[in-house]
């Protein structure tokens, strides 16, 4: 995963603690500090201004949903890189939602809560397969984190 090293990315999530915590598990990984927001408004200001390789953000976020986040990068043309990866997270695994952020252009979802290993295996799908959408999870073996689901991106 050493060219993930060379990818900028923007986290967003209203929840401080959980930032900090994705901030620290991207650092171990070797990735070079990311840029943050804690809420959608800020991060369409980073978006527009920033070419980013990867976004990853929080789905239950107010006023703006993760999902309604997503369909902004994809649809506005305002983002500088519309084709950036977008890896959604939530403690929730919620069908409509899930669908939702499928439909929107999202590329993944992970649950929380994350682990380092769960996040290495999303940030490896999306680099080696940018085209569809990834839904991973940590298993109880051994908290290895597997695909549970891989569908052709809409997009």
């Amino acid at each position: 995963m050493p060219f993930l090293r060379d990818w900028a990315f923007l986290l967003v999530d209203d929840n401080p603690a959980a930032l900090s915590m994705l901030r620290s598990m991207l650092l171990m990984l070797g990735i070079k500090a990311p840029h943050e927001a804690m809420d959608g408004a800020s991060a369409m200001e980073l978006v527009s201004g920033h070419e980013f390789d990867c976004i990853i953000t929080d789905v239950r976020m107010e006023p703006m949903s993760g999902a309604e986040f997503v369909r902004w990068v994809r649809h506005r043309n305002e983002a500088a890189n519309t084709t950036v990866r977008i890896l959604a997270m939530s403690a929730y695994r919620d069908a409509a939602e899930l669908a939702a952020l499928e439909a929107e252009g999202a590329n993944g979802f992970i649950g929380k809560p994350l682990s380092v290993l769960l996040l290495q295996k999303a940030l490896e799908a999306l680099a080696t397969d940018p085209d569809h959408f990834v839904e991973l999870e940590s298993t109880a073996n051994a908290g290895q984190p597997t695909i549970i689901r891989r569908v052709s991106s809409k997009k």
